[in-house]
């Protein structure tokens, strides 16, 4: 790879691998956060020839740029990519997006911010709230120059003052560090969290990293989140968050060493320690979930992917190096997961490339049965276009496995677990084994066709249950209230005391008894009785045949003639309109005390019962106009 120097890398695709020359360029090394936009679809990008600081779009990044800031030295973007500093060495200037990410306004111009100091520039960030510059010794005469602290929001208004070298006259000026006047004390680089909540940088020149509030960085007598240390002969460098914010990297520099640290509980959880890859200027990247690390020095680039692994799994032992690259003086920046820029320095040149050409064909490259891409295991292909062959066995990278073989493209060594493990590479113990060789059947397991198999509900218990708990040589399912059996697979409540069979009313195609028969209805799911569904209970004996609704929740009658009704409760004969309300009125003549509306109300008779018709008895038509009443 002797002729290229800088590539921009989709660290997934399946093509766009091949380099295309993009511009002479370097990185500058801004504090991370600071150079992907919150949506992700833009970067900042340093380079030179000409000298000018960059916003690149990232589904394009060898095409046009998007914005030009001009030259610049060191540079800090808002969280938001709202307001942008940009430090000239002794002039500054802010600009401010006015709309989308090629919209500035050149706000506060050489105004002189810092004149007359010495400021930490390579730690410079910015949060929602403040453009931090953090302090160093003097240049010349060696003092310390305190933290210079500026309101974003002065920044975005441009009502800084300006042509000043009084530091009482800089806005929220403040003494931020507890050695001497001084925070971030001698540090190599600051990092951001994804949501620029925390800050981790180092100080006394690398010897320990402390994270800190971004909302408390003014308060004198602020307190670390966390103070990570005890590095030994390390020096703390350049530090990575990954996207999630679950994982902060920490590369040392002078030693090719990475320690991971869970921003949980703040302790490392791994250290990826890769001796044969240089000491200098080393500088780290984590993916969005911290499951691929890129480490880089003065002699290349290293890719590292994560293990399956225990707590008693050795540190050094958790990360697995699946790409080296030995190039020269490399600096990186993970864009996103698909998306790595490279820069690799040699003979004082600095070109940066963008791939667009084909992928290799593992297949084709990988001729040897046992052989498959390394490099195209993790997406990247690899820097020059030509993949690296890697043996797929069972000792490498598979660790206990009865067989490896690559897979029909040759991008990846798939390993069979022996029995007893599992994971990626067969470097864990399976669900229900332990022990050190994953020989052992776990505590909650039974032997099964010589298998260890973990109790479970799933597997043992087909009922409702709460609870399966190794017994013996069994497995025992504890049952949800009203279920019981072995696997808790019977309505106890509908099952013949001593099993086999269920209760009148109560069926099941699997004699379970937890729904009602045909014709029976239950009053709850399952049910606690079932209730024969019959003409005088449900139908007021009107009926001609009375069964349930199918799902055992309310009888359905078949009325006789002339009934009609849910529950075949009303003569339709003497039916008349309908009353205030919505109820039944019964036709004149009729009555019944339910509006039933089946007899003849007093001084009617009817000609049937129940009656078809109801007449009013007169002296005329009943009497011969004879009768007294």
């Amino acid at each position: 790879m002797s002729a290229l120097l800088c590539s921009v890398m989709w660290a997934g695709a399946a093509t766009d691998c091949g380099p295309l020359q993009i511009a002479s360029a370097y990185q500058n090394r801004a504090p991370a956060g600071s150079q992907v936009s919150p949506d992700g679809t833009m970067f900042l990008l340093r380079e030179r020839s000409p000298s000018r600081i960059l916003i690149r779009n990232v589904s394009d990044p060898v095409g046009p740029y998007v914005y030009s800031f001009g030259t610049g030295d060191y540079f800090a973007m808002s969280p938001d990519w709202d307001v942008f500093y940009v430090d000239y060495g002794w002039d500054d200037n802010v600009y401010v997006r006015t709309g989308g990410y090629h919209e500035w306004e050149l706000k506060i111009e050489a105004s002189h911010m810092t004149s007359g100091m010495r400021h930490g520039r390579k730690g410079m960030f910015m949060t929602r709230d403040y453009l931090m510059l953090p302090g160093q010794k003097h240049a010349e005469t060696g003092t310390a120059i305190n933290t210079i602290a500026f309101n974003v929001s002065d920044l975005r208004s441009g009502s800084l003052p300006s042509n000043t070298t009084d530091p009482n006259e800089l806005l929220e000026y403040r003494a931020l560090n507890e050695y001497g006047d001084m925070f971030c004390h001698g540090t190599h680089e600051v990092a951001l969290s994804p949501d620029s909540s925390l800050v981790a940088c180092d100080e006394t020149y690398g010897r320990y990293v402390k994270i800190w509030n971004t909302s408390d960085l003014l308060n004198p007598d602020r307190t670390p989140v966390a103070t990570m240390g005890s590095w030994g002969d390390y020096y703390a460098a350049h530090k990575s968050w990954s996207r999630d914010g679950s994982v902060l990297a920490v590369a040392h520099y002078r030693n090719c060493i990475a320690h991971l640290i869970n921003t949980t509980s703040w302790e490392v959880f791994a250290k990826i320690d890769d001796p044969g890859h240089g000491n200098n200027y080393v500088q780290v990247a984590v993916s969005s979930d911290g499951s691929t690390v890129y480490l880089a020095s003065e002699k290349g680039l290293s890719v590292h992917r994560r293990l399956d692994y225990t707590d008693d799994t050795p540190l050094t032992e958790r990360y697995q190096r699946v790409a080296l690259d030995k190039s020269g003086w490399t600096e990186i920046m993970l864009i996103n997961d698909n998306l790595l820029w490279v820069c690799v320095h040699q003979h004082g040149n600095v070109v940066l490339y963008g791939y667009g050409g084909p992928c290799p064909d593992c297949s084709a490259i990988c001729t040897d049965d046992s052989e498959y891409c390394s490099l195209a295991t993790i997406g990247i292909g690899s820097f020059g276009g030509e993949a690296e062959c890697s043996e797929c066995s069972l000792s490498t990278p598979c660790v206990h496995a009865d067989s490896a073989a690559p897979n029909a493209n040759k991008t990846e060594c798939e390993c069979t677990c022996s029995a007893g493990w599992a994971g990626e590479r067969c470097t864990v113990c399976a669900d229900g084994y332990t022990g050190s060789d994953c020989d052992e059947c776990a505590d909650h397991t039974i032997i099964t066709d010589g298998k260890c198999v973990p109790c479970s509900i799933a597997v043992h218990c087909s009922g409702p249950t709460t609870a399966v708990t190794k017994d013996g040589d069994s497995c025992m399912c504890t049952c949800q209230t009203g279920w019981e059996g072995p696997q808790c697979e019977s309505w106890s409540t509908g099952l013949v005391s001593g099993g086999g069979s269920c209760k009148a009313g109560f069926a099941d195609a699997d004699h379970v008894c937890d729904g009602c028969a045909a014709s029976y209805i239950g009053d709850a799911t399952p049910p606690t009785t079932c209730t024969p569904c019959t003409n005088a209970v449900h139908c007021n004996g009107n009926a001609d045949s009375v069964t349930d609704d199918g799902s055992r929740g309310q009888c359905v009658c078949t009325c006789l003639t002339g009934w009609v009704g849910d529950q075949c409760q009303t003569w339709a004969a003497g039916v008349g309109v309908m009353g205030g309300g919505g109820s039944l009125a019964c036709k004149a003549g009729f009555v019944d005390a339910e509006h039933e509306c089946d007899a003849c109300a007093a001084s009617y008779i009817g000609d049937a019962t129940p009656p078809t018709t109801c007449m009013l008895c007169t002296n005329t038509n009943r009497c011969n106009g004879n009768a007294a009443s």
